[in-house]
């Protein structure tokens, strides 16, 4: 059963309408490069690609939404968290994450529909959609919001309308920059397809010489002259008898003054490796991923881990969640009006160095109060019956400028400052202010 016919007769008439509809509004844009391809050759064929969206979107995945009504952070008891953590009967919050956040990185598009009984009732579902297959509908007279978004996939065919005005749809489309197209975002694969390709191909290659006895080729001669289909007879027995794993090694039985000369490798040809980790070392780059954290041979140590995944976070993930939670709240604003989403960031324990360096600097800040010292660490004001959070508490041991150079109150008794009085010793008594030559 598909996913269309699985709830359509529950909330789907109601949100969903022809593709014919749709198309007498406008036409329909179809994305420029086969994303599909972006999917297969690489994300499915490169072990760099899947590790570096992989480790993305699992991190993603991993971080703890927070829905505020308000400044209040609330419970599951608030319909707009009830839905975050139960997106739809088959889909967690951490695997519908992951999902766009996954389809987001391979083809630069990712869409979410959200599914109400009704258009004045909150949404019930979200449902996240391949985006190979969803093609947004434009109007032929032009404009830059669509008219509507259509899906086909072979089996179900069907739309969902944009409003022109307000751009109000049940298909949030959360997509990457692109210059050259206003409607589809750009994968990060299209701009790094030459250094997947060179990493595709030196694995080919690579499993060419290991198919290949682990050896490179060599020439095969004769003092006779060969038929050409004896020239064929020939190379299909060296392929059957010689090459291919189980074959490595095999002794060779030439006759009728054949002759077997192997070719070494070149360094140029051996070289080859090198190319394929600056190809991996692109592909990293281009996801933002530090090469310490995917199988680079010569990259991985134990020194620069914890920095590779801090810096992983710091300049990748977090952004990313940040344009996600604003893309949920922008998408959610007329359904639940005054709720917003946000990230906890406190339980990531990659973020822990962060975390104590920012305690830190609250903690050793003397020039502050105590409630600008737990805002620093995001932390409520203390209660007013808990004491004063608003006074600047400094060292027992130290004095102000004023009481310094002022004149003392000894109980009731106001002592006036002399001339020559630098003010108290330890004990309370008034102390004269030296001459500069020692005396008094």
């Amino acid at each position: 059963m598909s996913i269309a016919s699985f709830f359509g007769n529950l909330f789907a008439q109601k949100v969903r309408v022809s593709i014919a509809s749709l198309q007498r509004l406008g036409k329909a844009v179809w994305m420029p490069r086969n994303t599909k391809a972006f999917a297969k050759e690489g994300y499915a064929s490169n072990v760099i690609v899947f590790r570096c969206v992989d480790v993305i979107a699992k991190a993603m995945a991993s971080i703890p939404l927070v829905v505020k009504q308000g400044d209040k952070v609330v419970g599951l008891e608030h319909p707009l968290a009830k839905l975050l953590a139960r997106p739809n009967p088959r889909t967690t919050k951490s695997r519908m994450v992951h999902q766009l956040v996954a389809f987001r990185l391979i083809t630069g598009n990712s869409y979410l529909e959200k599914l109400s009984p009704s258009e004045s009732t909150p949404p019930k579902e979200l449902w996240v959609w391949p985006s190979y297959d969803i093609r947004p509908i434009i109007d032929d007279r032009g404009g830059i919001l669509p008219v509507g978004y259509g899906f086909e996939d072979g089996r179900a065919k069907f739309g969902w309308e944009v409003d022109p005005i307000t751009g109000r749809s049940c298909i949030l489309h959360w997509m990457t920059f692109n210059p050259l197209n206003p409607w589809f975002g750009m994968s990060p694969i299209e701009s790094m397809a030459r250094s997947v390709d060179q990493r595709n191909s030196a694995d080919e290659w690579n499993q060419a010489l290991l198919q290949n006895q682990c050896e490179p080729s060599g020439v095969l001669t004769s003092d006779s002259t060969f038929t050409d289909p004896q020239v064929k007879q020939l190379r299909d027995q060296l392929e059957e008898r010689y090459m291919g794993p189980r074959n490595a090694k095999r002794p060779m039985v030439l006759g009728g003054g054949a002759k077997w000369t192997q070719v070494a490798l070149s360094p140029k040809d051996m070289d080859w490796l090198e190319g394929k980790n600056v190809a991996s070392r692109d592909i990293a780059g281009a996801f933002g991923v530090p090469t310490q954290v995917i199988p680079i041979a010569g990259d991985q140590t134990f020194a620069n881990f914890e920095q590779a995944r801090l810096a992983l976070w710091e300049d990748t993930v977090i952004p990313l969640g940040l344009d996600l939670t604003e893309e949920l709240n922008h998408f959610f604003a007329e359904d639940f009006p005054g709720a917003t989403i946000s990230m906890n960031l406190d339980k990531i324990a990659a973020l822990g160095v962060r975390r104590a360096e920012k305690w830190n600097t609250a903690q050793n800040s003397t020039f502050i109060s105590t409630n600008e010292k737990r805002e620093l660490v995001d932390l409520e004001p203390i209660d007013e019956s808990q004491g004063d959070g608003d006074a600047i508490l400094v060292s027992a041991g130290k004095i102000t400028l004023e009481e310094a150079t002022g004149d003392f109150e000894f109980g009731s008794e106001h002592i006036p400052r002399e001339p020559g009085l630098a003010g108290r010793d330890r004990l309370g008594n008034l102390k004269a202010k030296s001459n500069g030559n020692g005396s008094k």
